[in-house]
């Protein structure tokens, strides 16, 4: 059975491609070091909210720490939407459109974008991902 920290990354210890080694603030515990591959992320960085599912293990340099294998989007306010699509996910570049996205949307953006995409693009007139 997996466990599942919800937080935000408070420091990037270590990259090389899709493997990260981050400092992680789960809501209601205290920081604690995490690793695993982001496969799909742009890049995570300091105040980025997520989900990670894994499972804790006990290091013998480095003492206890979470083994992620996957992740999901998670935000906790509409700010966290934008700025999780903006800085972390490929294709959400132009800001404008990411805000028009999230005003729209909402908080129930993540689960839009993975159900519907296509119907969310053609409701949000004026913008173009384009420009």
């Amino acid at each position: 059975m997996s466990d599942v920290l919800v937080g935000r990354v408070y420091s990037v210890v270590y990259n090389q491609d899709d493997y990260y080694i981050m400092n992680f603030e789960p809501l209601g515990h205290r920081s604690t070091k995490v690793k695993g591959n982001l496969y799909g992320l742009l890049q995570a960085r300091e105040g980025v909210p997520i989900k990670l599912v894994g499972k804790w293990v006990q290091n013998k340099k480095y003492g206890q720490e979470f083994v992620f294998q996957t992740w999901e989007p998670w935000a906790e306010n509409v700010d966290d939407v934008k700025n999780f699509l903006h800085l972390c996910i490929d294709g959400f570049a132009d800001f404008r459109w990411v805000d028009a996205l999230v005003k729209h949307c909402g908080l129930e953006t993540f689960d839009r974008l993975t159900n519907g995409a296509g119907e969310i693009q053609e409701s949000i007139e004026g913008v173009s991902s384009d420009t």
